[in-house]
């Protein structure tokens, strides 16, 4: 069963991580534009366009700063007093910390475009107003009155020829200001396709982050032996949840009522928890046993609580600008997680193997991300989140790698209790069906003994009474039984014993039923059989007996039986039938022996009527 989960888990990762990596790599190729446009000096000619793929807005654009925020006055062409790259930290030009500032781009169109062009303005918290040839096309109002939503902004432009787009931007959130991501340009059906490539992308390893919370509560609630796999849970879901706080799926975007503050302050503080969730989890699960790191598991978990109460506590402008604190909390978890891992490495676990190669992956990315954040020209593709998909999946691997060693181990060891308690399953299967054998048998003569006679008897007469068919009974012993132990001895009357048990077998019917009631007494159940073929048989039965051959091929002196013979009527028990047979055999040997006594009808039913 474990196997197979495991083999379940691994291939349902194999198959999206694949179809991941086509649409991450591959798919978008189609849609961006191939060409190297870039704008200078503030203007972008895509005059011999057909505009037929998404083409980014970069290169060097207007820029003024504004730093009385006075954005309500800003005017189209007014930021063009100097020129800055976008992508980038404007103070990489500047050298100054604005609190405002407005870029501006000339665009170029075709002059007979028969399309509608949509420009597509990233996810930016910072953005304030957008203004298309002098016309405001975007307003949030100031910073501190936009408390709901922070959104892609699609700008639909139907003019052709130049087109003049001027952004104003509020530095509040990290140290540098400025736009990190170019605007895209394209028609609004390639902005729908490309849009959806981004949702799709995220949603795949959102989904895969959701899985690996279901799939390991799932060992979580069955009873898995390392109860600390809920942090890896924890992890996944804090990640998960982030995911859809940012990037093309964020609940903002499509449920505006949440407010912008409590969806930052959430985005920090499922950063901070998944960091130290992952970190608790893999110390339970490396190879290194040492007091420093059960004591730096229990720092970064701590802090991690922390810089999460934090993130509610603090003001919202004082948490944005916090970041450096979340980028060195990521760095020193992932930092202190490779290190533990150092000596398993060094023993060659798998384990550990797994969760190193996972940790410098998602340390490299991160670290990228961070250069990215800091005003490095280096283009943004949200690695963190891919490394976090990376290492959780390496987490995952490294868990199952202990998992199935373990049950492999377990598995070997149940293999020999298997075999073992098969062994003595059979034992005990001999041994009980001796045991009923014993209890049902006459120890002497193997045939049937009182008690197992009494109970087959009871429910053979139910069942000839219920569909009205004959049963008889013979009742029979040994003639001058005491004198033949007296003078031969008790070895011969076991042996006579044995040999009445013999003729009787040979001559019965599987259906017939011998039993041995005690002494030389026996008996015999003759079901479906009438008064005449039961005398009949009780006759070829005492023939044999007597035969001189037969007695004498056992070594036995002379034998005869004597017997009572009856059958029974409906409503009548064992006890009355056994009663009346008795008193026939009594009969029988007072008349002579070497007999079977059978009264008329009449005669026996005066018996009963006694």
């Amino acid at each position: 069963m474990i196997k197979r989960l495991i083999f379940v888990f691994l291939i349902f990762f194999f198959v999206f991580f694949f179809v991941f990596l086509v649409f991450l790599f591959i798919y978008p190729s189609t849609v961006l534009c191939s060409n190297n446009h870039s704008a200078e000096k503030g203007v972008i000619d895509l005059s011999k366009e057909n505009i037929d793929h998404i083409c980014p807005l970069k290169g060097e654009w207007g820029f003024k700063s504004l730093e009385d925020n006075n954005l309500s006055e800003l005017e189209p062409g007014e930021a063009g007093e100097s020129f800055i790259e976008v992508p980038s930290d404007w103070r990489e030009k500047t050298g100054k910390r604005y609190t405002s500032g407005v870029y501006s781009l000339e665009i170029i169109l075709p002059d007979n475009l028969n399309k509608n062009i949509n420009i597509t303005i990233p996810d930016l918290y910072e953005i304030i107003k957008v203004k298309v040839n002098g016309k405001n096309s975007y307003f949030s109002g100031d910073w501190e009155e936009n408390k709901t939503g922070y959104t892609q902004k699609n700008i639909i432009i139907k003019e052709t020829g130049r087109v003049k787009i001027d952004i104003a931007v509020k530095n509040v959130i990290f140290r540098m200001g400025g736009l990190y991501h170019p605007p895209l340009l394209g028609s609004v059906e390639l902005k729908n396709k490309f849009q959806f490539i981004g949702i799709f992308k995220e949603a795949i390893i959102i989904g895969i982050l959701f899985y690996i919370v279901l799939s390991h509560s799932f060992l979580f609630f069955t009873g898995f032996p390392n109860r600390k796999i809920i942090f890896l849970v924890l992890a996944a879901l804090f990640y998960g949840l982030r995911g859809l706080l940012t990037g093309n799926i964020n609940i903002p975007r499509f449920y505006s009522q949440i407010p912008l503050s409590l969806a930052y302050k959430l985005e920090y503080a499922f950063s901070f928890m998944g960091s130290a969730a992952i970190v608790v989890f893999s110390e339970s699960i490396t190879v290194w046993n040492s007091l420093i790191k059960k004591r730096g598991c229990k720092i970064i978990f701590v802090l991690g609580l922390i810089f999460t109460a934090a993130c509610f506590l603090v003001p919202l402008k004082t948490l944005s600008r916090s970041v450096y604190v979340l980028q060195i909390f990521s760095i020193s978890s992932l930092l202190f997680l490779i290190i533990i891992n150092l000596p398993g490495v060094i023993q060659k676990k798998r384990s550990s193997i797994f969760i190193f190669i996972g940790g410098v992956i998602f340390f490299i990315l991160v670290f990228l991300d961070i250069i990215y954040v800091n005003g490095s020209s280096l283009p943004f593709i949200n690695s963190s989140q891919l490394g976090i998909l990376l290492f959780l999946i390496a987490q995952s691997i490294a868990l199952f790698t202990n998992i199935s060693n373990a049950y492999l181990r377990a598995e070997d060891v149940a293999n020999e209790l298997e075999i073992e308690v098969e062994n003595r399953t059979i034992e005990l299967k001999k041994a009980n069906d001796e045991l009923k054998r014993l209890s049902t048998t006459d120890f002497l003569t193997g045939c049937n003994n009182r008690r197992s006679f009494f109970e087959i008897a009871e429910r053979q007469i139910a069942i000839s009474s219920r569909h009205n068919r004959p049963i008889s009974i013979l009742m029979l012993d040994i003639d001058n039984f005491k004198k033949i132990n007296d003078k031969f001895g008790h070895g011969v009357g076991d042996a006579a014993l044995k040999f009445i048990t013999e003729c009787c077998e040979n001559e019965l019917r599987k259906s017939d039923v011998l039993a041995r009631l005690g002494g030389d007494e026996f008996v015999i159940l003759l079901p479906e059989t009438n008064i005449d073929d039961a005398f009949t048989i009780s006759e070829r039965i005492r023939k044999k007996i007597t035969e001189v051959t037969s007695q004498e091929a056992a070594g036995l002196p002379p034998l005869s039986i004597s017997g009572g013979l009856i059958t029974l009527v409906k409503g009548e028990t064992i006890f009355k039938a056994l009663e009346i047979a008795d008193y026939l055999l009594y009969q029988a040997k007072k008349n002579g022996r070497n007999q079977i006594n059978l009264k008329p009808i009449e005669e026996i039913s005066k018996l009963r009527e006694f």
